[in-house]
């Protein structure tokens, strides 16, 4: 599935809900609660967290889209985790994390009725980076591959698309990325990011 595929049905699929303030503000209509309230948290000592959460703040930025971000503890146990999620209904969390401090972040928060409407895997070579995207109202995954060069421009770009954000002209978040220079790269790093709605 291509990654402009896979948001429009994202958005189609109801999972990001009025959330789309940027569609209230092309449309004319000032969206009620104003932009949303977006937080991205990196795991410390999450190898390579760093790097993705900087591509999706970057891309947010880009977009106009204000956000904090946050550095947590190296070692998600519940007390953290439930500080993570004690955020204001209806703002937006962010995570990337080493894949099994996300998978029980996520759980936590659909345990106190949150959604996680993206997941995406990253697959952190020494020249290659692999995502892949999925969500619930998604029934296919979006899988790519882009140089560690292209900083992770693309996976910033999605989730600033999920959010609702518009683009600046000249930016297409969905356009493919370069071909893939090494038929194939060993990870050496694996991580997980999130956007959940509290």
């Amino acid at each position: 599935m291509e990654r402009r595929d896979f948001v429009r049905a994202l958005v189609a699929g109801g999972a990001l809900g009025a959330s789309t303030w940027a569609a209230h503000g092309r449309a004319g209509n000032p969206s009620p609660a104003g932009p949303p309230d977006v937080t991205i948290v990196i795991q410390r000592g999450a190898s390579s967290a760093s790097e993705i959460a900087d591509a999706i703040g970057l891309a947010l930025a880009d977009c106009g889209l204000g956000h904090a971000t946050i550095t947590s503890a190296a070692r998600w146990r519940f007390p953290e985790i439930a500080a993570l999620l004690d955020r204001p209904r209806g703002s937006w969390l962010i995570g990337v994390a080493q894949d099994a401090a996300a998978e029980i972040c996520q759980a936590a928060a659909a345990t106190q009725g949150s959604a996680c409407v993206l997941h995406a895997h990253h697959r952190i070579g020494h020249h290659d980076v692999r995502h892949s995207c999925s969500s619930p109202s998604v029934g296919e995954a979006v899988v790519w591959t882009e140089h560690r060069s292209a900083r992770s421009v693309a996976i910033g770009r999605l989730y600033a698309a999920a959010l609702g954000a518009a683009l600046q002209p000249g930016h297409d978040a969905f356009a493919d990325p370069p071909a893939l220079l090494r038929a194939a790269d060993t990870a050496s790093t694996s991580l997980a990011s999130f956007l959940i709605r509290i």
